[in-house]
């Protein structure tokens, strides 16, 4: 009987020990990373993937904000959007002007907006198109505005640029400052 459990004690070794290994070989550290290093180096406490936020003012859904990605950083209130596109609505819920720019800065708390790098701001209403390199949105102050050289083309193709861009929200009221080109009178297209 003792020479029986000598020979399965003999035969538990290779198994135990054929178990062990691949135990501690799982446990070894590997030297490839899983996030790329540019990654690694961004300070942001979050990174968000197809990002989609709603702007809503006095409780009514005033815009939708789509982005490629977001990030978001520690002790701030503001979100980076890269590949961004803003939609602004209509109080009846139309959509009223469409905005897309490479990045933005949006502001969670105030909703305010700054977008920058190829900024294309459509209207649908009026068939204007605004272009710039920035582009501000304030909804407490109801203004969109560009400290920066802007071009307007009109619903006809006339094109008018500026140093500078100012409108409210239904971009009724809007001024360029410095124009040249086609300037747009009350009559119609002006000189």
């Amino acid at each position: 009987m003792n020479m029986a459990c000598n020979g399965m004690r003999r035969s538990l070794v290779p198994l135990f020990v054929a178990l062990i290994v691949p135990v501690t070989a799982c446990q070894e550290e590997t030297s490839t990373s899983m996030v790329d290093d540019n990654l690694r180096r961004v300070q942001a406490e979050g990174i968000l993937y197809g990002v989609k936020s709603f702007l809503a003012t006095n409780g009514i859904r005033a815009g939708v904000v789509f982005a490629d990605s977001a990030y978001q950083f520690p002790d701030s209130s503001q979100t980076r959007l890269y590949v961004m596109e803003m939609t602004l609505y209509h109080e009846d819920g139309r959509d009223r002007a469409r905005i897309v720019a490479d990045s933005a800065i949006l502001h969670q708390r105030t909703e305010e907006l700054t977008a920058w790098g190829n900024v294309v701001a459509r209207v649908l209403d009026e068939g204007m198109t605004i272009e710039g390199p920035e582009l501000h949105y304030d909804p407490s102050a109801s203004q969109i505005w560009s400290d920066s050289a802007t071009t307007i083309t009109q619903a006809d193709g006339s094109t008018t640029r500026g140093t500078s861009f100012r409108s409210d929200l239904t971009f009724q009221n809007w001024e360029l400052q410095n124009p040249v080109g086609v300037i747009p009178t009350e009559e119609g297209t002006g000189n």
